[in-house]
């Protein structure tokens, strides 16, 4: 039965059923959807669970997302599978609860900034204004905790040193005991556009970090950041706030960004002639203006106290013991069950955040795999003979990929199985939107025995399967090929849908989705059983799975740091004849900026390819070897060379 078939057979269930309650005449789900056989039932059942809003797209930043865990773990410990992991308690302190203990592991990723303390004030001329936090200004992540008091001083873009001899300050220039007023961006033109960057978007001058290190170093007590007005840039009327800016690092005194509104008003009022903030700018443009005090009767006030904190996550193990001689070494199958939540974690468009991301196809349909894909090798295994060998299969689900393959780079470190007996990781991420028979299997090139192996389970599955060689690609099986062991990763393909409010259930194709358990089952089952080891070989490249979204353009990196610890990518391998690999961008190069602007981590690196086109060219930043270092890079069409 198709999807469309069966979506349509649930929505008459419901009609039907409501019409024979109203007769009198008893029926049942069950009965009505007999025809659409038992397994196909119980996976749509499952989908539309974890992707019902109770879950709350199951982020690390939602309850939903624990209860979600929860809910798989109660699934594989019904199933007869036996806990994985010890009992033990998150970073919160809170300990896994008692239906599943075992199956849990729990783990911290980065959570939000946190807003402890934000007030601010102004007075001019013994006018006073109090400011309301999210409406007229807001602190930034990068504040210092604390309070500060004193006179303005507009230092313009705030740059120490730029082109051709160009600086807002002059020697001499001392800030001590005054709130700097630092602009956004850098000079720019009479459109509006960088003066100094030579494409769209701004040159590394237009950092924030620089421009409130420079006023900071000159003794500022305090930062007031406003958005300079007549620039081309839609965030230039954005009031930024701890979310958008949450990767920043502290500058040590309290930091503020103001409205447009107040900051035209506050300069007006200020200026010691009266001058307007576009006056301002203009001034600030041309450069070589120093340190300009306001009125002495102008004064701003602010205290601030923001808190970094971790959230608590998990991942979810439990093992099918294998039999005879082979039981000590393992086949692992994972999927990834956390999504977005409501957009503010991840690779979320920025204008879906504060709405549901379901998650339906990712990543439920492939936690739904996990599941059936347990009932089913546990009833192949209790069939098994006396005297039969199969290897133990160890099934995870993982938290905290879509915030960068947090979840499973926390099992590979902290594993409590023997790594070394691991014979092959097989991924399910995104299954269930099969489209045409078609499924796409990557890590083919993994290990030496693959294709031969492999090859006749394909051909009986009736599928028309896409055999790529790499087993690097966006989601967790990379993880374990970077750590040394063969891996498949099971895919059907992107749609419009991906990371966004409408991957929901019914657009699952339940039958399609069924296959290519099936065609995964074969395959662990083949490699559970074959006595002989695998061949290991390290892939490079990248694949078409769900990490690239509906970009248009490619770059050609791989993140080699999942941690998030420090903000960035890290760079683990660069791609052959890729626009990184000609731009030098090297191994080992941490990704901090991209077009003037902080790079959080690799979903913000994802989200911004999604905002390219091919020859579009973007300065990006890197430290190396710790110093920074510019690099302009011309983006590439996808289709270019893999």
């Amino acid at each position: 039965m198709n999807a469309m078939k069966f979506n349509k057979l649930a929505a008459m269930v419901l009609v039907s059923v409501a019409a024979a309650a109203s007769v009198g005449r008893p029926t049942s789900m069950q009965e009505a959807l007999s025809g659409a056989g038992a397994e196909a039932l119980e996976f749509h059942q499952h989908v539309t669970t974890l992707s019902d809003p109770f879950f709350e797209g199951r982020s690390a930043d939602t309850r939903g997302g624990r209860l979600a865990a929860e809910y798989v773990a109660f699934h594989l410990k019904a199933i007869g599978l036996e806990p994985a992991f010890a009992v033990s308690a998150g970073a919160s302190g809170e300990r896994t609860p008692a239906n599943v203990e075992g199956f849990l592991q729990p783990f911290s990723v980065p959570g939000d900034v946190q807003v402890k303390t934000a007030e601010a004030s102004f007075s001019v001329d013994e006018k006073a204004r109090v400011l309301e936090v999210e409406k007229d200004f807001n602190p930034l992540v990068y504040s210092g905790k604390g309070a500060a008091r004193g006179p303005l001083v507009f230092v313009g873009y705030s740059i120490e040193e730029g082109p051709n001899g160009y600086s807002s300050y002059k020697a001499g220039d001392d800030l001590k005991g005054k709130i700097a007023v630092v602009l956004r961006y850098e000079p720019v033109n009479e459109k509006g556009e960088s003066r100094w960057s030579n494409f769209d978007g701004w040159s590394r001058h237009a950092e924030w970090m620089p421009k409130m290190a420079a006023a900071v170093s000159r003794g500022a007590e305090g930062v007031i950041l406003v958005n300079p007005p007549g620039v081309k840039d839609p965030r230039s009327r954005t009031l930024e706030t701890v979310k958008s800016t949450r990767f920043g690092k502290p500058i040590g005194v309290p930091a503020v960004m103001l409205s447009a509104d107040r900051a035209k008003e506050l300069l007006k009022t200020a200026d010691t002639e009266g001058r307007g903030i576009m006056d301002l700018r203009k001034i600030a443009d041309e450069g070589g203006h120093g340190a300009l005090a306001m009125k002495v009767s102008a004064v701003f006030s602010m205290e601030v106290d923001v808190d970094r904190a971790k959230m608590d996550s998990n991942n979810i193990g439990a093992v099918l013991k294998g039999k005879g001689d082979l039981s000590g070494e393992y086949v692992v199958i994972g999927a990834h069950y956390d999504h977005l939540g409501y957009g503010y974690v991840g690779g979320s468009n920025p204008n879906d955040q504060g709405k549901l991301h379901p998650g339906a196809d990712d990543n439920a349909s492939g936690t739904v795999g996990l599941i059936m894909l347990a009932k089913r090798l546990k009833a192949r295994y209790d069939a098994m003979g006396e005297g039969e060998s199969a290897r133990s299969v160890l099934f995870l689900g993982f938290g905290g990929e879509e915030m960068g393959l947090l979840g499973s780079e926390h099992f590979i470190k902290n594993t409590p199985i023997d790594s070394t007996k691991v014979v092959a990781m097989l991924n399910m991420d995104m299954i269930g939107r099969v489209k045409n028979d078609e499924v796409e299997v990557s890590g083919m090139g993994t290990a030496e025995e693959f294709p031969a192996l492999l090859g006749p389970v394909f051909e009986r599955s009736g599928l028309k399967v896409s055999q790529v060689k790499s087993g690097i690609g966006p989601s967790d099986h990379a993880t374990f090929h970077k750590a040394g062991s063969p891996v498949l990763a099971f895919f059907s393909g992107l749609h419009r849908d991906y990371h966004k409010p409408s991957d929901t259930a019914e657009k699952i194709n339940v039958e399609g989705a069924l296959r290519v358990v099936s065609l995964a089952e074969e395959c662990a089952w083949v490699l559970a059983g074959r006595r002989e080891a695998l061949t290991v070989k390290q892939t490079v490249g990248t694949q078409s799975g769900p990490g690239r979204g509906n970009a248009r353009v490619r770059l050609g990196v791989m993140p080699g740091d999942y941690s998030g610890e420090e903000p960035g990518v890290m760079v683990g391998d660069v791609m052959e004849n890729t626009p990184a690999q000609k731009a030098a961008i090297l191994k080992g190069d941490r990704i901090i900026r991209w077009g003037g602007e902080e790079l959080a981590d690799a979903g913000a690196m994802m989200q911004r390819l999604r905002d390219h086109k091919p020859g579009d060219v973007v300065e990006i930043v890197v430290v190396r070897d710790g110093k920074e270092v510019t690099i302009p890079v011309t983006l590439q069409s996808r289709g270019g060379s893999e």
